[in-house]
């Protein structure tokens, strides 16, 4: 996967959105696997880990 290809998929993501209410889940959860990736952190992670850690902040 070359940068700009990622620079693609992360422009098509899609936030839900309803007049002005809207769920940031797909990027925040994004960011979260990236800097999981940049802290050497195993790849998979289960959803109560991921639950957990982020009610944390």
């Amino acid at each position: 996967m070359t940068t700009d290809d990622f620079t693609r998929i992360l422009s098509e993501l899609k936030i839900w959105k309803r007049g002005s209410e809207r769920t940031p889940h797909k990027p925040l959860l994004l960011l979260y696997a990236l800097s999981r990736v940049d802290r050497k952190e195993a790849r998979l992670n289960s959803y109560e880990n991921t639950k957990k850690y982020l009610r944390s902040y």
